[in-house]
């Protein structure tokens, strides 16, 4: 398991717990209402990039799990890229092909196309993970889940 964009954007993220709703918009919405985003960042306009690459195409990627992110990398935003992980209240019909309702999302926030598309391909590969999938059932803190993380992969650092 080798995750060290993962660990990146989570330290400078967080988790968020009882998320609502029964949409994917009102999913995103909810957690919206507590992100915590980066200073000078427009929270609205940020909200709209998702919902609007969500309206494109659903970013559920099955087994309970949806990636939410705008279209295109934030480049030259000045931004810090980060990790939302969002724990649902209910599980959210997010139009997964495999017809699962998500429990989890990660809102995936980057700054550049490379490090965007190598970390969406570090959290499929954790996503297929048995135990990380099942340590996700426990509703880790972040701070569990960066411990968790660093354990399994010994060169990680923070």
């Amino acid at each position: 398991m080798n995750c060290p964009l993962l660990i990146k954007y989570l330290d400078s993220g967080d988790t968020y717990y009882g998320v609502k709703g029964e949409k994917p918009q009102d999913a995103i919405e909810s957690l919206f209402s507590a992100l915590v985003v980066p200073e000078g960042v427009d929270r609205n306009a940020l909200k709209e990039a998702i919902l609007d690459r969500e309206a494109i195409m659903p970013t559920a990627i099955g087994d309970g799990f949806a990636l939410p992110h705008p279209r295109k990398p934030l480049e030259n935003s000045g931004l810090k890229p980060f990790i939302a992980l969002a724990f649902c209240d209910s599980p959210v019909d997010w139009g997964a092909l495999d017809d699962i309702r998500v429990s989890n999302f990660f809102l995936v926030v980057s700054t550049n196309q490379e490090e965007h598309l190598a970390l969406l391909g570090e959290l499929a590969g954790l996503l297929r993970d048995k135990d990380f999938v099942k340590f996700l059932g426990e509703k880790p803190t972040k701070k569990e889940l960066l411990d968790y993380l660093v354990r399994e992969n010994p060169l990680a650092t923070r």
